[in-house]
């Protein structure tokens, strides 16, 4: 499978005092998506590959797995100003956000064109003290496995 982790930072612009009820949260998300060949000829022109005849069971290079679990379900009418959705991030005030990194660990390279993937997201929110004020950190953690039909 792949693992991947990614850390956001969220602070608080001003020197207002917040008061939290938890100081850790832990929320997890399970989605499923099919391995399709539309978005794989698109990045392969995007990337301007030579052109290669893909076809069901081809195997996805290793970092492809970012052309799926789009969130195409959300409407322009459930975005905040900052093009994230509405409800997906920390409450004002704070609203700046910064990519603090990410790792991939891929076990296998195994994502093939036709496979039916789960992509389980375990969300780990920490809060901070920081020197200009509180921090957020919002730590992903996604596992991406084969479904077995």
């Amino acid at each position: 499978g792949i693992n991947a982790e990614y850390g956001g930072k969220y602070s608080l612009s001003t020197k207002r005092q917040i008061r939290f009820t938890k100081t850790t949260t832990k929320n997890t998300l399970v989605e499923v998506d099919q391995v399709t060949l539309s978005p794989v000829l698109g990045l392969a022109s995007t990337l301007n590959l030579p052109p290669r005849c893909w076809k069901f069971g081809d195997t996805l290079p290793q970092g492809w797995h970012i052309l799926y679990f789009l969130p195409w379900h959300v409407c322009l009418n459930n975005l905040n100003e900052d093009g994230h959705e509405k409800g997906k991030g920390p409450p004002p005030p704070f609203i700046h956000r910064m990519w603090a990194g990410s790792r991939i660990y891929f076990t296998q390279n195994y994502l093939k064109i036709g496979d039916q993937v789960q992509k389980k997201t375990d969300l780990r929110i920490e809060e901070k003290q920081g020197k200009s004020g509180k921090l957020i950190f919002y730590h992903y953690v996604n596992h991406l496995s084969l479904i077995h039909i």
